[in-house]
């Protein structure tokens, strides 16, 4: 073989790995590509996930929260009735309870107990 072919031959051999190399090249960007769709995707589930939570944990503070009130309405009710007057304390006091089982507590108490005794604790 000639010096001319084989120098024809080792260029179509390295035109021939240049265009292998190219291929890799292209074909490891589309695999990167991939894998960043997949980790944001994977992010996207994580954030879709943490606000499914918080909507239920605002759910269910929205609902004892409603509990709650809805007692107080009730205790108002019952104290109203009875005659004894609701002073701005007991209002105040009323406003800034959260918790369902003390504005229970206070409604069993409206039923049967005097204005002094209703909040004490």
């Amino acid at each position: 073989m000639s010096f001319a072919a084989r120098n024809h031959q080792q260029r179509e051999l390295v035109a021939q790995e240049d265009d292998v190399i190219a291929q890799a090249h292209r074909v490891l960007r589309e695999l990167s590509a991939i894998d960043e769709v997949r980790q944001a995707f994977h992010l996207r589930e994580i954030e879709l996930r943490t606000f499914e939570r918080d909507l239920e944990a605002r759910h269910e503070q929205g609902v004892v929260q409603g509990r709650v009130e809805g007692t107080l309405d009730s205790l108002m009710m019952v104290l109203s009735s009875r005659g004894i007057p609701i002073t701005l304390d007991a209002r105040r006091t009323m406003a800034l309870c959260g918790d369902a089982v003390l504005a229970n507590r206070w409604l069993m108490r409206a039923l049967t107990m005097g204005p002094d005794d209703l909040f004490a604790d």
